[in-house]
């Protein structure tokens, strides 16, 4: 079996790159007589480096030169020589329908068999007719799509053909890398928030209510276009989330449309932060009353909740014990590998 992963993305890297960086180490250390590699950008390389470590066996290869439109359009014309070039028995692209996915689909009967990513709850918010395009003409092409919730599915269903409908696969579970999560006893940061800085992911939630909980100790940690307004002090970022995380009392998963597959969630459960979530879509595939506070899109309902969980360290406690035993009873990497190789690959085991 020889797969390659395309992590096509920036410098920083949100969940879903860090989901199949996982995935593709997952499999070249199970599986020692296959072939996986990743092909990424060349800006992308540290922070695969931060994910994996040095001890894996996973093969990477870079190519392309830098940021900008320039570029990115440069690099992708050299990813697509390099994986015509190549020997592998399927390519799997890590990204949402996108211009790459469409490339692919053009040069399709050059390349080796194609899957692709839909992790995008925010898919028809922004952008919906060029989206859709992409969606559209990717899949004639793909052998399969990789959706990682059922929500997602329903999204792209919209946009494809009829008779390309059965490539949609939707993934049994989430998972995340329990060997690098921390439990602590020893939490110095009261509340921490982790996500893209882009609208749908609860920062003006955050906003709103910054001035009641200014005297706590507070952080948001991450990267996009938006621009938080609250103090510069209270924004950092990160290549290691589980080290914040170790040291964090309550997590905040406050997404506006669905908090599932959320990784850096999974990754808070595993390192037994209380969490915080907003109870749309289909955030209670991964967490429910037993493990988390649920509470509605609402700045006041959560301002109530982080005061609640601060004032009942116990039960702040308790929840986060319950998040780790169920993460590690339904979201398994093993799990979601299995799937990934018989369904989405098509390589029955």
């Amino acid at each position: 079996m020889k797969i390659a992963f395309v992590v096509w993305s920036g410098e920083e890297f949100g969940g879903i790159e860090r989901r199949y960086v996982r995935l593709a180490c997952k499999l070249a250390d199970e599986y020692k007589d296959s072939d996986v590699l990743i092909v990424c950008r060349r800006i992308s390389m540290k922070s695969i480096l931060d994910i994996i470590g040095t001890k894996s066996g996973l093969r990477i290869v870079q190519v392309g030169f830098g940021e900008g439109m320039l570029f990115r359009f440069l690099d992708l014309i050299i990813l697509i020589k390099y994986i015509i070039s190549l020997d592998v028995d399927h390519v799997h692209l890590c990204i949402n329908p996108s211009l790459t996915t469409l490339a692919f689909s053009l040069f399709s009967r050059f390349i080796p068999p194609f899957s692709f990513s839909m992790a995008d709850t925010t898919f028809e918010v922004k952008r919906r007719c060029l989206n859709g395009f992409y969606a559209h003409f990717s899949s004639k092409s793909a052998k399969s799509i990789d959706c990682l919730s059922g929500q997602t599915a329903n999204i792209i269903r919209k946009y494809i053909r009829r008779k390309d409908v059965h490539k949609i696969h939707i993934a049994p579970c989430s998972f995340t890398d329990l060997s690098r999560s921390k439990t602590s006893n020893n939490r110095d940061i009261d509340v921490i928030y982790i996500s893209r800085f882009v609208d749908g992911k609860g920062l003006e939630l955050i906003e709103r209510i910054y001035g009641d909980i200014a005297n706590i100790n507070f952080y948001a940690c991450g990267f996009g276009p938006l621009k938080p307004r609250i103090p510069k002090k209270r924004i950092i970022k990160t290549n290691e989330s589980f080290n914040l995380l170790s040291r964090s009392k309550i997590f905040l998963s406050i997404q506006k449309w669905n908090n599932y597959p959320s990784q850096t969630l999974l990754e808070a459960m595993s390192c037994e932060c209380a969490i915080i979530a907003t109870d749309v879509g289909e955030t209670r595939n991964v967490v429910d009353d037993e493990c988390a506070v649920l509470i509605p899109y609402d700045a006041s309902a959560l301002r109530d909740a982080i005061f609640f969980l601060l004032s009942n360290p116990a039960r702040a406690e308790e929840l986060g014990k319950n998040a780790r035993k169920k993460l590690l009873r339904e979201h398994t990497i093993e799990r979601y590998m299995e799937y990934f190789i018989n369904e989405v690959v098509g390589c029955k085991k």
